[in-house]
């Protein structure tokens, strides 16, 4: 069975890290060290502007500004005028591995485990907080959550830490919020729950399993009526229920390392570049292609994939990929094909599902 690969966009000459979508266009953060800008309506590369460094996360503020991080130190708005963005300002930072837009502000996470406080519209810095093994961050309210080798709550508007638990031999690699928990996972394959009430950390009793040896990602979904935690590892895709209670596990070949949401489908991009779709509410696996085509039998990380306008983008190598979603479909084909026992090559821009 195939998944049509309606597009595949040529730019980058090494890995796309990461990658944001306006009204207009798709901005690429790279590897190589450039941001490239990709006009929606043509899908082909109109700009690119040179960092010292790999841009490790594009995020577009608003339809007419992109925030840009590279591991250089620079942090950089991109302003369009008419057609064309300019580069418009850069605060220099420590590297910095990844930032959150959030209340008018950014909260970037640096190589060197400093956590930097900007304000949006001049990113000048508020505060900068030294978070031992930092690695996540996350909203709450009028607060941030903090995740490394402790897991710290910063006040937005007191604009200080106020409340610190300190783990013990394990890292935080993926948090998230949940009513009035934060849900972490750790390099030893523990999920933990802490409670939010009274704006303190406190940890709970948790039925959660253990992951397996890495927890990577972590997203929070609501969809009727329920609210599910989805936990991406390095051999495993857990669903927790709102009660934090485990709904289902299942063990994989693969590690997930980024979570997206299709209708009732979640979208798991994975180590090995293949992307596997799974029923949200029963976890059942609809169907299973290779993202990221692989060359010379090396198969590269997913780094990012989102459904924009009712398409599949991919990325993890030089390219950018667009698929169809019609994924039920597909497992119709699919099924038809089995029950009729037929085999045969794929050819043109298809990918093969498993």
């Amino acid at each position: 069975m195939t998944a049509t690969l309606l597009n595949c966009v040529d730019g980058p000459t090494e890995s796309i890290l990461s990658f944001s979508k306006s009204s207009t266009h798709i901005a690429i953060g790279s590897q190589d060290n450039y941001v490239y800008f990709i006009l929606l309506d043509t899908m082909e590369v109109v700009q690119k502007f040179e960092f010292q460094d790999s841009v490790t996360q594009v995020e577009f503020f608003n339809d007419q500004l992109l925030v840009a991080a590279s591991l250089d130190g620079q942090l950089t708005y991109f302003v369009k005028i008419d057609l064309l963005f300019q580069k418009q300002r850069s605060q220099i930072l420590s590297p910095v591995s990844s930032f959150m837009i959030y209340k008018k502000k950014i909260f970037v996470i640096s190589e060197d485990s400093i956590a930097y406080i900007l304000k949006g519209n001049d990113l000048s810095i508020i505060t900068a907080l030294s978070i031992d093994g930092l690695t996540s961050v996350t909203a709450y309210n009028d607060f941030m959550v903090f995740g490394g080798k402790s897991i710290e709550l910063y006040d937005i508007k007191a604009n200080q830490i106020i409340n610190k638990i300190t783990l013990n031999d394990e890292t935080c690699l993926s948090l998230i919020t949940l009513n009035q928990s934060v849900i972490f996972g750790s390099d030893t394959g523990k999920i933990h729950i802490l409670s939010l009430r009274s704006n303190k950390l406190l940890e709970m009793e948790s039925s959660a399993p253990e992951a397996g040896s890495q927890v990577i990602c972590m997203r929070s979904l609501s969809i009727n009526n329920y609210q599910l935690v989805l936990i991406g590892t390095d051999n495993s895709f857990i669903c927790l229920e709102q009660n934090l209670n485990l709904r289902y596990e299942n063990n994989l070949q693969t590690g997930i390392c980024a979570i997206e949401f299709f209708e009732t489908l979640v979208l798991c991009g994975c180590t090995d570049g293949s992307v596997i779709v799974f029923d949200v509410l029963k976890g059942e696996k609809i169907c299973s292609f290779q993202g990221i085509v692989p060359l010379d039998e090396e198969n590269l990380p997913i780094t990012d994939l989102k459904v924009i306008d009712n398409k599949l983008c991919v990325t993890g190598d030089s390219y950018f990929y667009v698929y169809d979603c019609d994924f039920y479909e597909i497992q119709k084909k699919a099924e038809i094909m089995e029950d009729e026992e037929e085999v045969g090559p794929n050819g043109g821009n298809e990918q093969e599902i498993e």
